[in-house]
């Protein structure tokens, strides 16, 4: 399937987000130079499998990475973060937007035969993967940090 970015430089961002498909979840992990995959000693410190000499990303740190690699400003290093700002109702969303949830945030991919696709790094033990949106306690808004 295609996804059209609305943007070249979210175009890129996306496909290095892809470029880490089955790489690890790392609690804290991500926010290296470039937003590139670290052990997540400096944010995590030493929680789950941070600082056990595994390199990845966690949610949020993915997210940034997406965008920093497109060309965007960091949305910020926390989940938290990333679930503020600018926002657009979720309909609206285009590939590239922040998913958020308690405690947890995805990159939108949009929406294919009906479902809603997204990019996540969503626990340790499971690799960064593409995924449809079947849980429903996600934020009723999708956060634009690309414009």
């Amino acid at each position: 399937r295609t996804i059209q970015a609305p943007t070249a430089g979210m175009a890129k961002g996306l496909a290095a987000g892809f470029g880490t498909l089955g790489t690890l979840y790392v609690w804290g992990g991500g926010f290296g130079p470039g937003g590139g995959a670290t052990d997540g000693c400096a944010r995590g410190g030493g929680a789950l499998n941070s600082c056990q000499g595994q390199i990845g990303w966690d949610c949020s740190g993915l997210v940034n990475y997406v965008y920093v690699q497109g060309g965007y400003p960091s949305p910020g290093g926390e989940s938290s973060a990333q679930r503020s700002g600018p926002h657009v109702p979720f309909g609206q969303g285009v590939p590239g937007d922040v998913v958020g949830f308690p405690e947890h945030v995805a990159v939108f991919l949009g929406t294919i035969g009906g479902t809603p696709y997204l990019l996540e790094a969503s626990d340790v033990g499971v690799p960064n993967h593409v995924v449809p949106l079947t849980r429903t306690d996600h934020d009723a808004e999708l956060w634009r940090h690309w414009t």
